[in-house]
């Protein structure tokens, strides 16, 4: 089924580098900008010195070498691996190239509005852009702008 009514998407950045997605002034998604999103190098990463060992056993389970082939076609039973060490996990360390950033929200200013779209169907409009860093402002000319829209949509 089409949607093919107006939407209003809105996405507030706060200072305490936290984010909030909004579509048609309800909360669809939120978190922490440096934790949901790429900005900084990773906090952790993999021991670059850490090896698997040779003798590491990560099968749980074995063929039973007790197990007779009878005729026709077999596959042998499987039993608990006596040497099954569980899934080796890769030791992590800091990573030098991370320091963490209490402004990843701020920027001097804001030339460009990027849209990356992926449509099926033409005929999708856009338009009143707005930024602005005062959060209910936002929401009310969302809801004069696209809520007179949608009251005529019904």
């Amino acid at each position: 089924q089409d949607d093919e009514f107006t939407h209003l998407y809105t996405l507030v950045v706060r200072p305490d580098n936290t984010y909030e997605v909004k579509i048609d002034n309800g909360r669809v998604e939120s978190g922490s900008l440096e934790e949901d999103w790429d900005f900084l190098p990773p906090r952790k990463i993999k021991d670059p010195e850490a090896r698997k060992p040779d003798d590491w056993d990560e099968r749980a389970k074995i063929d039973d070498p007790e197990d007779t082939k009878p005729e026709g076609e077999w596959r042998p039973q499987q039993i608990d691996n006596p040497d099954y060490k569980g899934k080796w996990v890769h030791p992590e360390i800091d990573n030098p190239e991370y320091s963490p950033d209490p402004h990843l929200y701020a920027y001097d200013s804001f030339g460009v509005i990027g849209l990356d779209l992926w449509q099926v169907k033409s005929g999708t409009i856009f338009d009143n852009f707005l930024i602005t860093d005062d959060e209910k402002l936002a929401e009310e000319i969302g809801n004069e702008t696209w809520g007179a829209t949608k009251v005529g949509e019904g």
